[in-house]
């Protein structure tokens, strides 16, 4: 009777610890903070509303990316006990290990990445009420779809966050894909609302800010850079949208 009862609690322990294990974050980041990608999530954090079969689909996926990584490692290894190029080809494939080593870099990165801001794309857009199409036309203009890029003013990641917009948006990591993702989305958010859902405004106040939109007499400001924004972004949300 007594093992009965060890037994029986043993199990409801070992359930419990997976139920746990489930729900375990694990991130690669770079030595400078930047994620390059994060697949096992826990569904509070990031307040998405994942069912069970995507979360297990997300975690299969990094342990894919694992196993690949470690692969990829085992090949480059041996390669560099054997190299025959020159100096500078080796010093490149140096780098190129070490930055897999330290999780700078991914095997899979690219895609791993697509799908977190596609899913971030979705999250926010339904979040803030602000159309999927015009987020991904404006991420296509300010960054190209990269989230570790810093333009020459100094604005970040995903959505160009420019630092002291960041501090008023709380953005706390640039470089993490929800959240410039949720600051830039509240910010094209407020611009929608304060020029009366014209986007040809709130986009040009999103690039030049809403004081030169104002100073314009609430017209898009004589700026080359603004100028060109406008319709390119316009341009890219018909697009995704599905127009002409």
């Amino acid at each position: 009777m007594f093992k009965k009862i060890i037994y029986t609690i043993a199990v409801m322990a070992g359930l419990f610890l997976l139920c746990l294990s489930s729900e375990a974050v694990t991130r690669k980041v770079t030595q400078d903070g930047q994620v390059w990608y994060q697949e096992y999530v826990h569904a509070e954090e990031l307040k998405y509303s994942w069912d069970k079969a995507e979360i297990e689909e997300m975690q299969r996926k990094a342990v894919e990316e694992q196993k690949a990584t470690e692969d990829k490692l085992y090949e480059l290894t041996h390669q560099l006990r054997h190299f025959e190029g020159t100096e500078e080809e080796k010093k490149k494939l140096e780098k190129y290990v070490n930055d897999l080593k330290s999780g700078k870099i991914s095997v899979n990165a690219d895609h791993l990445i697509a799908e977190r801001i596609n899913k971030s794309i979705k999250y926010w857009s339904e979040v803030e009420g602000v159309e999927a199409s015009l987020i991904r036309a404006v991420m296509k203009r300010e960054s190209n779809f990269n989230p570790t890029v810093t333009s020459k003013s100094g604005a970040q990641g995903l959505m160009q966050i420019m630092p002291a917009t960041g501090k008023y948006l709380k953005l706390n990591n640039p470089w993490d894909i929800d959240e410039n993702m949720r600051a830039g989305t509240q910010y094209l958010r407020d611009q929608i609302k304060a020029f009366n859902n014209d986007y040809s405004l709130a986009l040009a106040a999103y690039n030049a800010g809403p004081n030169a939109v104002r100073r314009a007499g609430n017209k898009i400001p004589n700026y080359a850079e603004t100028k060109a924004y406008v319709p390119y972004v316009l341009k890219w949300y018909n697009i995704y949208k599905g127009g002409n």
